[in-house]
C-alpha cells in the first residue's frame, strides 16, 4: 500500500497493492483495513515479487529501451 506520491502508482499495479490519495485520511484508513485482510501466503508473495521483477529488473528496462529505439529508428526511415 502506498500514497499517490513520487510515482508509487507506477510501481504498484492492480492485485499487487493499493494506491490511495495522500490527502485523504479516510481512504488511507480504508486501504489499511483492506490490505490487512489479504492472505499472507507464499504464492501471493512470489506472484508480487515476479510482477515487480518483470517490470523493473534491468533486463525489463533494457528491453523497453530497445523497443523505444527501434520505433524511433523506424520512424526516421519512413
Amino acid at each position: 500500500m502506498a500514497t499517490d506520491t513520487w510515482g508509487a502508482n507506477t510501481v504498484i499495479s492492480d492485485g499487487d497493492g493499493v494506491v490511495v490519495d495522500s490527502a485523504d485520511p479516510t481512504e488511507l484508513g480504508a486501504a489499511i483495513r483492506q490490505v490487512s485482510t489479504w492472505p499472507r501466503d507464499k504464492a501471493g508473495r512470489e506472484r508480487r515479487r515476479e510482477s515487480c521483477l518483470s517490470r523493473f529488473a534491468l533486463g525489463a528496462f533494457a528491453a523497453k529501451y530497445k523497443e523505444i529505439y527501434a520505433v524511433a529508428a523506424a520512424s526516421t526511415h519512413a
